[in-house]
């Protein structure tokens, strides 16, 4: 007659048991590994930067003179459109003779003053700046740059660059370079106590300039200029008269001196007119069928009679294109093909290329 198997046994036989399973799986998997690491994979070469057209200035000179330049040639050109407008922040701290809770009064000076000194600045959409009387002027003093930083690209917060295609130049500037006294004379003055007229008979002011910068984003490849950004900061001091309405509700006063911030931040942006490949190269498999990473722009009021697109291939048996820009791969070449796009658009002819590797191997994804 045969013993019961003792329950220590029995836990250890299933622990085996189970240990066995896992190492078979295991086994499973690691030799499933060996085998998918050891195929051919595609590893995309390593690619040269594209040169910059012009390096990046070193000192305040060359910077004021490289920004001058290219701003200029924004302005000048006829294969670009410009925008442009003023936001006028009037938030902060201020020095009122009456309490915050006057609300009328308040939200007067930093709300609804704001919003309407905007409207005093020239704006525009979407014109050709040479055509434009109103367009903004930059000509930058290197005299009057306290401080500059020129770089390429951008860094993340894991410390990687990106955006390596554009420059960053951030200048800070003598407040004394801002023209505080266009603020409180001329058209502008004019038009704001205008605005002001159901609050304010008349008011004597005067501005001080306390923070002047510049930002400016530059296409390095193109040496073309996007955007800049001015920004200037004033503290604005002002005897201001009262209508009977709003002294009333400022403690009975009259006539009261009054200290407010002020800020301009006027913005410039310019789209420039061609097409251009925003990759320089892909990596394709026979029987993929994708878009091709382009950047075409033309005004966007064209009709398509104003400009031509055509994309050509180096092998046109391994790649077609159709008109939209999606491609075709047919089959793999002996060699790597090259994709032309031609875009004609008014007087000028803009080209780029595109590299395509092809191949029937697994794509390495993970190269660093």
């Amino acid at each position: 007659m045969s013993k019961p198997m003792n329950k220590t046994v029995k836990r250890l036989l299933l622990f085996l048991v189970i240990v066995a399973l896992l190492g078979g799986c295991f086994g499973a998997v690691a030799l499933y590994a060996k085998k998918e690491m050891s195929k051919p994979r595609f590893q995309m070469p390593e690619i040269d930067e594209l040169p910059s057209v012009t390096a990046l200035p070193t000192d305040k000179a060359a910077l004021a003179a490289y920004l001058n330049r290219l701003y200029s040639e924004a302005v000048a050109s006829d294969e670009t459109e410009g925008s442009w407008r003023t936001d006028v922040d009037l938030g902060g701290d201020l020095d009122l003779p009456f309490a915050e809770d006057d609300n009328a009064i308040v939200s007067l000076i930093r709300d609804g003053a704001a919003g309407e000194f905007a409207s005093l600045y020239p704006a525009a959409s979407g014109v050709k700046l040479r055509e434009t009387k109103d367009a903004p002027v930059l000509e930058l003093d290197a005299a009057s740059i306290t401080d500059f930083t020129a770089v390429q690209g951008k860094v993340n917060e894991e410390g990687e660059p990106y955006d390596l295609d554009y420059y960053y130049v951030d200048l800070t500037l003598d407040p004394a370079a801002a023209n505080a006294a266009a603020i409180t004379s001329g058209d502008l003055y004019a038009g704001a106590l205008d605005k002001l007229k159901a609050a304010v008979t008349s008011a004597d002011s005067a501005a001080e300039a306390q923070a002047y910068t510049m930002h400016f984003k530059i296409d390095r490849i193109k040496d073309h200029l996007l955007n800049a950004e001015i920004s200037k900061s004033f503290r604005i001091t002002a005897d201001v008269a009262f209508t009977e309405a709003y002294a009333a509700l400022a403690n009975g006063a009259a006539k009261s001196k009054v200290v407010f911030p002020y800020k301009t931040v006027q913005h410039v942006d310019f789209t420039w007119y061609g097409a251009r490949f925003t990759e320089r190269a892909i990596v394709a498999k026979a029987g993929d069928m994708t878009a091709l990473p382009a950047s075409v722009v033309v005004n966007g009021d064209s009709t398509g009679d104003d400009y031509t697109l055509t994309f050509t291939s180096t092998d046109p048996d391994a790649i077609s294109i159709d008109a939209d820009g999606v491609m075709t791969v047919h089959k793999a070449p002996e060699e790597t093909a090259t994709i032309t796009m031609t875009l004609k658009y008014g007087a000028h002819t803009y080209t780029d290329t595109l590299t395509v590797y092809i191949t029937e191997l697994e794509v390495e994804t993970n190269v660093g």
